[in-house]
Order: structure tokens, then sequence, then C-alpha cells
């Protein structure tokens, strides 16, 4: 009989353990689609030369949130800077939606 209770106990941590790995993997899959989206936008920013409706519609159909940080109307060879954001319903580590966001710079006419 005690170790019915000890297994069901036990499971209780189990689950908890399961449920926020499931959370860092959702973070992390989100955090890695944010950065080779930011690569890649930041490439078709330097090379259209500013941030542009385009870019942020862009970003809307892949489900992130873009906004302009400095330098938003810039010039050959200045550094705009931007920011991606994206909401994340965690599992267990809180009730809220947790946002998370990335800040980029790139510069304007530098094809790399």
């Amino acid at each position: 009989m005690a170790s019915k209770w000890g297994l069901i106990l036990s499971l209780m941590f189990v689950i908890q353990l399961l449920l926020i790995t499931g959370d860092i993997a959702i973070i992390q899959a989100k955090h890695s689609q944010m950065q080779s989206f930011a690569t890649t936008l930041g490439q078709r920013i330097s090379l259209e030369g500013g941030l542009l409706s385009s870019h942020q519609t862009w970003a809307s159909a892949e489900g992130l949130w873009l906004s302009c940080i400095a330098n938003c109307s810039p010039q050959f060879g200045d550094t705009l800077t931007f920011k991606l954001a994206v909401m994340v319903d965690p599992l267990i580590l809180s009730d809220e939606p947790i946002t998370l966001a990335i800040v980029r710079h790139t510069v304007i006419g530098i094809y790399y």
C-alpha cells in the first residue's frame, strides 16, 4: 500500500517536470525561429534601405511583432535597430502569456 502511495505522489513531480521540459522546448523553438527570421530580415532591410510595410506584413504572417526602435528612417551606412517579439502560452511556468523579444541592429547598404 505504501509503494502505491509513493508511486502516486512521485507521479505529481514527474508530471510537473515534463511540463517544465515542454515549456523550455517551446521557448527554445520560438527563440530559434525568431533568430533565423531576424537574420533574414536584417539582410532584407539592409538591401532594401529601411524598414518597409512589407516587412511588417511578413513578420505578422509568421506570427511575430516587428517594431523599429532607433533610426527608423536611415540613410546609407546608418544603423537601424529593430525588435521582434512573440507571445508564448506556457504550460506551467506562468499563468499569463510570456513575451519573448530580441533586438537586432542592421547597417543599411552592407551586403553580407
